[in-house]
């Protein structure tokens, strides 16, 4: 039976709480630099890459296959965070997902999984961002965000009206972003769990 059911999906992630930041009077979502003038050579990147990636072309499962599975996919296949690939077991991960990982050997991102999240609303989703001012890994205007199941690529200004779009209504609590790795993937001797590190966190 797998594994992955929905409750799992949400409760089971082991987040480490490892955080080299946390500003929580920070308002991320101020800024209005806009890194696709900014940066064009590497939006152009980006672009690219997931042109050639297969995260969006799998099917949405809520039980088997939900928003965070597309996000660490697309993390394990192109981030350069990612030096070894033993502690993710691949050939179980595949097995319990029911996916086929195709790596990126050439083309790696500066790639993050992210999770957000509005306890006053309900909601949680996860996501992918791309840094692109390492000189300030801190600030949520530093990244670009993609959504992995469709490829369509946001600033950070863009995520509450994204999330509001999402879930079809307006929002009336503060949204939390948290910028984490995914670090491995582990039996427990009952269930297969993902570990994931949590680097900047912002509400």
């Amino acid at each position: 039976m797998k594994s992955s059911i929905l409750l799992l999906a949400l409760i089971g992630s082991i987040s480490l709480l490892a955080q080299d930041k946390i500003d929580p009077n920070y308002n991320w979502f101020e800024s209005k630099e806009n890194l696709f003038r900014e940066y064009t050579s590497e939006i152009s990147q980006i672009h690219a890459v997931l042109s050639k990636d297969n995260t969006d072309k799998v099917k949405y499962e809520l039980a088997s296959f939900s928003c965070h599975n597309f996000s660490k996919k697309l993390y394990i296949q192109n981030s350069s965070l990612v030096k070894d690939f033993s502690p993710y077991n691949l050939s179980d991960l595949e097995d319990d997902w029911n996916t086929k990982l195709e790596i990126n050997e050439k083309d790696k991102l500066d790639l993050y999984y992210v999770t957000i999240s509005s306890i006053d609303d309900g909601y949680f989703h996860a996501i992918n961002a791309v840094l692109l001012k390492p000189e300030q890994p801190d600030k949520l205007s530093s990244y670009v965000f993609i959504e992995p199941q469709t490829d369509q690529v946001y600033l950070a200004y863009d995520l509450r009206k994204f999330s509001e779009k999402l879930m079809k209504k307006s929002f009336v609590g503060n949204i939390k972003v948290e910028i984490r790795t995914f670090d491995a993937f582990k039996f427990n001797g009952n269930i297969w769990q993902s570990f994931s590190t949590v680097k900047h966190s912002g509400v």
